[in-house]
């Protein structure tokens, strides 16, 4: 769901979102003014929901597709805890491209006023967001696609996301 110009808790397409986005498995804290200049994909997500889950893989899928260095998704584990976090951690392993963030106690997704997950935000290179997705649905796979490869494309690159 295309959610253009709608305000979430202060967090609009259009605005620039809050910089600080969570610390890595590893305690690094992580900024989205590291990624300036590439796409970014904020997905919050959690392991006990299941359309989450298969935004995870699809999400996954892409990033394998796209260098690091033009698209990076940043998985925000939300609100199950430090040590969930670190069990899924271990279960995904290196089985994962996705960069995987806890935010345990919610303060993270509160700008996003975050109610129900998945929900994905995401950045252009320019580091302001391009889009807000609630929910996933297969169906809408294509256009999100689409979507990244435009974002992608702006500096014109080399090829974006394959369908």
């Amino acid at each position: 769901m295309l959610l253009v110009g709608m305000v979430l808790g202060g967090v609009k397409v259009g605005g620039e979102p809050p910089d600080y986005i969570g610390k890595d498995i590893h305690g690094n804290e992580v900024r989205l003014s590291q990624y300036r200049g590439r796409v970014v994909v904020i997905d919050f997500w959690a392991s006990w929901c299941s359309p989450c889950r298969e935004e995870l893989a699809v999400l996954d899928r892409i990033q394998r597709q796209v260098s690091p260095q033009r698209l990076v998704v940043l998985a925000v584990n939300w609100r199950e805890g430090s040590n969930r976090f670190r069990q899924i951690v271990e279960v995904l392993g290196e089985n994962t491209k996705l960069t995987l963030l806890d935010d345990a106690k919610g303060s993270i997704s509160a700008p996003y006023n975050i109610h129900a997950i998945p929900f994905v935000v995401v950045i252009g290179m320019d580091g302001k967001i391009a889009d807000i997705r609630r929910g996933f649905s297969k169906s809408l796979t294509p256009q999100f696609v689409d979507e990244l490869n435009k974002l992608l494309a702006v500096d014109a690159a080399p090829a974006g996301v394959a369908q």
